[in-house]
């Protein structure tokens, strides 16, 4: 069970914690937090693979000759419950919302004007910010629904909507452009284009200085 649940906070750990903190990483933030975790979780499962875990103890610069000789980690005085069910809670309706996506056949990409969460617990202003970033919605909205907990989905898409999908699709596509010509974000391009779309040109005049 111990492994288990080691197993699960590593894949939370990359799948959502990581993900949403990119933007902060390259900030040169958050980056101690990260190697105190990782650190942890090494010790974690030094029991359960010896040397995995003494091989990433060493690659994150441990003090020790080795992760064994060290202390068993313990949780501290720091763990707030309030603050992880409101983060689940945030977790849940984002992942509801993303399989409402899959089936509508809306893909991510695509903004929608607003979220609805239906929650017995009210949602945070900045839990409504992290599922209107995960969902790529302009608005996430809380109701209170004292039994269930749903989200609901604006999916309709208006021609502003649309053509802020088609600008965020062709962010996709020019960032494909650059890994292949070998580009770094400190290189600075071009970009040239042609069209005799009213639907293209609305794209451009709309959110040109953003695709820059």
């Amino acid at each position: 069970d111990s492994g288990r649940q080691i197993a699960e906070f590593i894949t939370l750990l990359s799948t959502w914690y990581l993900r949403r903190s990119r933007d902060r990483f390259k900030a040169g933030e958050s980056i101690e937090v990260l190697g105190t975790v990782l650190k942890t979780v090494a010790g974690l499962m030094a029991p359960f693979t010896p040397f995995l875990a003494d091989a990433l103890y060493s690659e994150l610069g441990g003090g020790l000759d080795s992760i064994h000789l060290g202390d068993w980690p313990s949780a501290g005085a720091g763990f707030d419950g309030k603050l992880r069910a409101a983060m689940e809670g945030a977790q849940k309706a984002a992942s509801m919302g993303l399989e409402q996506r899959a089936v509508a056949a809306i893909p991510v990409r695509q903004a929608l004007s607003s979220a609805t969460v239906h929650s017995p617990v009210e949602f945070e202003p900045w839990m409504c910010e992290i599922v209107a970033e995960e969902l790529n919605v302009h608005e996430v909205k809380w109701s209170q629904d004292k039994e269930n907990f749903r989200v609901e989905l604006d999916t309709v898409l208006t021609p502003e909507l649309k053509r802020e999908g088609a600008a965020r699709d062709l962010v996709r596509n020019v960032n494909d452009l650059r890994k292949t010509a070998g580009l770094t974000v400190q290189d600075r391009i071009a970009i040239f284009y042609e069209t005799e779309s009213d639907f293209w040109k609305a794209v451009f005049a709309e959110h040109g200085e953003s695709l820059k």
